[in-house]
């Protein structure tokens, strides 16, 4: 059930304990034997406390709880130790944290977890801070473990519970725990690369090496969020590939954004056709002008009659929006040219 962790070693030991959120293979197993029985058919009761994991609630079957005892010992030495206390409390204590990275959960995903946690039990604990004040829990990882527990119907969970320095901590543990497991969506994860970037004055390369990931990777991660709401919508909902998103980043247009990001999906449009209308477009925009001022333009055509008139010459003035300009006059022959320098220099 443990799935493939990703290169994100340093990162990880960057941070005091954060490679416990990642549990080894060893831990998965020993939690993958005790935490089905627990889960599956604890509801309510007495606080007990079975070989070092607090659970809140007392087994009915006194027999099951007494053949999984020396397991559940293992595991609670462990996770107290290296992790944090394991204890198992009950779901409705814990809580999603509102600014975690991860934003968005399909039915289809929670319908299939819940399905195997039924079956199997939950396999690995969920992460959780203790509350200020309360005997409440908000989720560091594991929330859309939680909410395939809801989906199951179980009433109580197992938690792991951790202590961080700050809430720059809490937050990068919450950041590395999913992007290791591949969790968050491209914008979801530009977004808390921001968050740190904005809330904590972090540099590009810091966050870069707090993910193990390169500086241009981190960079081209945060260029997503110059695209439109509705383009980056597109990008979580699948419709739009990333090759096609960043081909669209250049176009500052957001209406123009859109339509063309709709184009895409319409008629299958691929990376190299989008980046020829985008270039296109942005041709046409440096051959576009803005309307002249109206007063502006006559009075430039007042000065330019008058000298027609004195000069006796063609006289054209062209100008521009920054107020520069040139005179141009016209002359027919070596007369003209001698008659036009005496005017100019009498």
């Amino acid at each position: 059930m443990a799935k493939k962790r990703g290169g994100l070693g340093k990162g990880l030991g960057g941070l005091r304990g954060v490679n416990a959120l990642i549990p080894t293979d060893d831990e998965e197993e020993v939690i993958e034997e005790t935490a089905p029985k627990r889960n599956a058919h604890h509801t309510s009761g007495a606080a007990k406390t079975t070989g070092g994991a607090t659970t809140e609630a007392e087994a009915p079957d006194m027999a099951a709880a007494a053949g999984t005892a020396k397991r559940a010992k293992t595991v609670s030495a462990k996770s107290e130790a290296e992790e944090g206390p394991l204890r198992t409390v009950r779901i409705t204590k814990v809580e999603p944290d509102s600014t975690q990275p991860r934003k968005r959960f399909t039915d289809d995903e929670l319908d299939e977890l819940a399905a195997s946690i039924k079956e199997h039990g939950l396999l690995q604990p969920i992460v959780v801070v203790q509350n200020e004040g309360n005997d409440r829990y908000t989720i560091v990882a594991g929330e859309r473990r939680w909410r395939a527990c809801r989906k199951a119907g179980l009433k109580e969970v197992q938690v792991i519970v951790r202590s961080f320095r700050d809430r720059q901590e809490q937050l990068e543990a919450s950041l590395i725990e999913n992007i290791q497991r591949e969790d968050l969506n491209p914008v979801e994860e530009a977004q808390a690369f921001q968050r740190l970037i904005d809330e904590f004055q972090l540099k590009q390369e810091d966050v870069a090496e707090k993910v193990s990931k390169s500086r241009a990777a981190v960079a081209n991660s945060l260029r997503l969020l110059k695209l439109t709401e509705g383009v980056q919508q597109m990008i979580i909902d699948g419709t739009l590939s990333m090759g096609h998103a960043r081909a669209l980043i250049p176009v500052e247009d957001s209406e123009q954004q859109l339509a063309i990001a709709k184009l895409i999906v319409e008629k299958n449009l691929s990376v190299r056709e989008v980046e020829k209308i985008v270039k296109d477009l942005g041709k046409t925009h440096k051959h576009v002008r803005k309307e002249k001022d109206p007063s502006l333009e006559a009075t430039y055509k007042d000065i330019q009659n008058r000298l027609q008139q004195s000069l006796g010459m063609n006289v054209n003035i062209s100008y521009k929006e920054n107020k520069t300009g040139k005179v141009e006059i016209a002359f027919a022959g070596d007369d003209d040219l001698e008659k036009l320098i005496e005017r100019i220099f009498q």
